[in-house]
């Protein structure tokens, strides 16, 4: 008989699963108490995060993300709110979870966190982040009590609050213990498994807006295999980053947040290499810091099928951040070359990888509409929809990033 195999959902999954259990979960046994494991820096605890920020929403309530500052604005009205609290439980003691046992006429009694009180008063999601690499056995003790019970020492929670716990198993991390069977039976178990690079994408675009570096995507794009990098599992502690999609993310956002910073090459090279490790971080080195001269692709669009793949990708990106400028500034004469530079180059030729080029254009353009005329990248679909409308079917289905290229 063949081992089972490991159902999983991706990060994205996750999302839509914690929302529909929440939503459509009116039992007398109260929200379903969740644990989810998967590897590290796959975004398990932005998707707990997301789908509390969704469900909120779905609840015509205020999101908010609590810390102790809140608690006051929180008190007055927390019917009007859904408390997201996040606890590191690697991080804390066991009095941050159950509260400080006082004395009050001659009775024990225990005052409760800030954070408890308000999740006594308001619905929310509790999430406790690093479950299984928690090595103390009084602060497991206590979140196994509060995954079970919903309950803070003796404060219980409003019974719109769902308790979700994420954590590493022995496979990803020599750290991470196993749980007991009398928790993992009383809760839902669920296996996290990485997103794709196109939901990656998906979800800087709906996180970051334009506000990062699209040129991370196409060094995924290119390189595939380097979106999340193999690391021993019996390494229990190293000197070195390794890339995931968190530090890819990170990596996006700080060349972004740095493209005006006066940084050398060299500082440059030591932020990559520290966010994503030796072998990766000099890789999108080499490849950030490579050249292209637009105006000769522009003037001979030919030259462009002699590129070697990376510099395809780069060389779109170039045009994708002229393209922006064009509209921009309404230089309608260097708009038209680029048009046509794209027509002559990728949609008539149609040689290997031209449809993810294209795609990667698509996703190189500002979403935010300029002063005078609607946003680059609605400004190119639109003509792309009228005098291609089949390359832009093509491109809708294949880029699967439905809500960003929709026009």
């Amino acid at each position: 008989m063949s081992s089972p195999v490991a159902v999983k959902l991706r990060t994205p999954e996750i999302i839509d699963f914690i929302e529909n259990m929440y939503m459509y979960n009116g039992s007398p046994l109260g929200k379903q108490s969740i644990i989810i494991l998967g590897p590290p820096g796959i975004g398990k605890s932005e998707s707990v995060a997301q789908a509390a920020e969704r469900i909120a929403g779905k609840l015509n309530k205020k999101f908010i993300k609590y810390d102790d500052e809140k608690y006051d604005e929180i008190m007055q009205h927390p019917d009007e709110y859904f408390v997201f609290v996040d606890l590191r439980l690697t991080e804390v003691e066991p009095s941050d979870l159950m509260g400080i046992p006082r004395e009050k006429n001659g009775t024990m009694f225990y005052i409760p966190p800030s954070w408890a009180k308000v999740l006594s008063k308001a619905p929310g999601i509790l999430f406790l982040d690093e479950l299984t690499q928690v090595q103390r056995d009084d602060i497991f003790a206590v979140a196994h009590k509060i995954l079970l019970d919903k309950m803070a020492g003796f404060t219980r929670f409003h019974p719109g609050v769902m308790v979700i716990a994420a954590g590493n198993t022995p496979e990803d991390s020599p750290i991470a213990r196993q749980l007991p069977t009398s928790l993992i039976n009383r809760t839902l178990v669920m296996r996290a498994d990485r997103p794709s690079i196109y939901e990656w994408a998906k979800y800087m675009e709906e996180r970051y807006g334009d506000k990062w570096d699209k040129r991370v995507y196409a060094f995924l794009m290119i390189w595939q295999d380097k979106f999340i990098e193999p690391i021993d599992k019996n390494e229990l502690e190293r000197l070195d980053n390794f890339a995931t999609p968190r530090t890819y993310t990170m990596a996006a956002v700080r060349l972004y947040e740095l493209a005006n910073a006066p940084i050398t090459q060299e500082m440059l090279r030591v932020m990559l290499v520290g966010l994503l490790g030796p072998v990766v971080g000099e890789q999108l080195f080499s490849f950030l810091t490579m050249s292209i001269d637009i105006n000769s692709l522009l003037n001979n669009p030919s030259i462009f099928d002699t590129l070697d793949i990376d510099k395809k990708f780069f060389a779109v990106w170039a045009m994708g951040e002229a393209y922006n400028g064009a509209v921009r500034s309404a230089d309608n004469n260097m708009k038209a070359r680029i048009e046509r530079f794209m027509e002559e180059a990728l949609i008539k030729r149609r040689s290997l990888h031209w449809l993810e080029l294209l795609t990667f254009f698509v996703i190189s353009l500002s979403n935010e509409p300029t002063k005078t005329e609607s946003s680059p990248r609605h400004t190119y679909l639109s003509l792309l929809m009228q005098k291609y409308p089949k390359v832009f079917d093509e491109l809708y289905k294949v880029a699967q990033l439905s809500r960003s290229i929709k026009v």
